[in-house]
C-alpha cells in the first residue's frame, strides 16, 4: 500500500483544454471592468496561453481563475459564459449538442464527452414518474468555487433548451446555496423556477420533453463534430476525481459501511494519506459518508416506495430514528413530508 496519493487523484492530473471555456470567460469577465492581469492572478498562466488550441489548464489554475471571476460583482457572469460556449464555433461538443435531433441525444453526448466541458464534474440522473433530474457532483475538491461552476453548466443547459425547444417551461433548477442577492438575477437570466437550500445543484426536466425534436438538427454536422470530440477526448485524463472514487466506493457498498481503513485500501492508500487527500479535497471521511447516504435516501424516496424501517436497512443505519433525524438534518423535512 502507498504511503501518498497516486498522481490520478491530484488536481493536476484534472484538466481542460484551454480552448473549453478559458477564452469565453476572460472575454466575459473583461467586458464586465476587469483586466487580463487581475483575472490570471495566481493562475501561472498568461494572456497568449489562451489562445493555443492544444493548450490545457489544470483543475488548480482553473480554480484560481474562476476565483478571481468571483470577485467581480457581475452574478451575470456564468450565465454570460454559457451562452458564449454555446455559440462558439469552434468548441466541437457545442457544436455537437446544438445539431442533436432532441433533448436526450443532446445530452448523451455532452456526458460521454464530459471531460472537454466538464470535467471537474459528475453527473447522476434521477428518473422519475413525470420528469427526470440531473444532479452535478464535484469529482474534486472544489471549494467556493463550486457553485459558479455549477452555474455555467446548468445555465448552458437551461439555454440549450430555450434555444432549441422556444422554452425552458417543465424544467427547476436547485441549487445548495441559500437565496441571496443574486436571487433575482438567477430567476431573470434562467426564467425558471429555482429552488435554493437544496441537497444538490442540478436541473429537473420534464420527461416529455426529452423526445421532443430539436427546431435545427443536423445530422452531418452532428458526425463532424461527433469526430472532432472523440480526437479531442484522446488528449484528456479519463480518471474520476478523488471524490467521485471515493464517493461511488461508499455507494456501492451500501449497506455495509467501508470503514476509513477499508476506503483507503480500495484508494491504493493508508488511512493517514486518504485523511490528508480528502481535506486537501475540502471533506472528510464522515462528510462523504454522510453525502453518499443523502444522495441515496433522496433517489430511494424519489423513485420508490419504501417504508422507513427499509430506507434505514439499506442506508445502513442501525435503527428507524436514527434515519429519520439524518434525513431531516439532510433537507429540512422527515421523510413523510418529502414524499408528498
Amino acid at each position: 500500500m502507498t504511503a501518498t496519493a497516486p498522481p490520478y487523484f491530484s488536481y493536476q492530473d484534472k484538466v481542460l483544454l484551454m480552448r473549453h471555456q478559458v477564452p469565453d470567460l476572460l472575454d466575459m469577465a473583461k467586458r464586465r471592468g476587469a483586466n487580463s492581469a487581475q483575472l490570471l492572478s495566481g493562475t501561472r498562466l498568461f494572456e497568449p496561453d489562451c489562445q493555443k488550441p492544444q493548450y490545457r489548464i489544470d483543475a488548480a489554475a482553473w480554480l484560481k481563475l474562476v476565483g478571481n471571476c468571483q470577485q467581480l460583482p457581475s452574478p451575470e457572469l456564468p450565465f454570460l459564459t454559457a451562452s458564449a460556449l454555446l455559440q462558439n464555433p469552434y468548441l466541437a461538443l457545442c457544436q455537437l449538442i446544438n445539431t442533436s435531433d432532441n433533448l436526450r441525444q443532446a445530452l448523451a453526448q455532452l456526458l460521454y464527452f464530459r471531460q472537454q466541458l466538464v470535467p471537474f464534474l459528475y453527473v447522476q440522473l434521477q428518473s422519475g414518474h413525470h420528469s427526470t433530474r440531473i444532479e452535478l457532483r464535484p469529482g474534486i475538491g472544489l471549494g467556493s468555487q463550486q457553485q459558479f461552476i455549477a452555474k455555467i453548466w446548468l445555465s448552458l443547459m437551461l439555454q440549450l433548451i430555450r434555444q432549441q425547444l422556444g422554452s425552458t417551461a417543465g424544467t427547476v433548477i436547485y441549487l445548495r446555496c441559500p437565496a441571496s442577492k443574486t436571487a433575482a438575477a438567477d430567476q431573470t437570466l434562467w426564467q425558471t423556477e429555482v429552488r435554493y437550500q437544496q441537497t444538490f445543484n442540478g436541473i429537473e426536466i420534464a420527461n416529455h420533453l426529452w423526445r421532443q425534436p430539436f427546431l435545427r438538427p443536423n445530422a452531418e454536422a452532428f458526425q463532424n463534430a461527433r469526430r472532432i470530440c472523440r480526437q479531442q477526448q484522446r488528449l484528456l485524463p479519463k480518471r474520476p476525481g478523488v471524490l467521485e472514487f471515493a464517493g461511488k466506493a461508499l455507494l456501492r457498498a451500501l449497506p455495509q459501511l467501508l470503514s476509513p481503513e477499508q476506503l483507503a485500501e480500495t484508494m491504493a492508500l493508508s488511512p493517514s494519506a486518504l485523511k490528508r487527500l480528502l481535506a486537501q479535497h475540502h471533506t472528510s471521511y464522515s462528510q462523504l459518508l454522510d453525502e453518499v447516504r443523502n444522495q441515496l435516501a433522496v433517489s430511494l424516496l424519489t423513485q420508490h416506495e419504501l417504508s422507513n424501517k427499509q430506507l434505514a436497512e439499506r442506508l445502513g443505519y442501525s435503527d428507524e430514528h436514527n434515519f429519520r433525524r439524518a434525513f431531516k438534518r439532510w433537507t429540512g423535512l422527515i421523510p413523510s413530508l418529502f414524499r408528498v
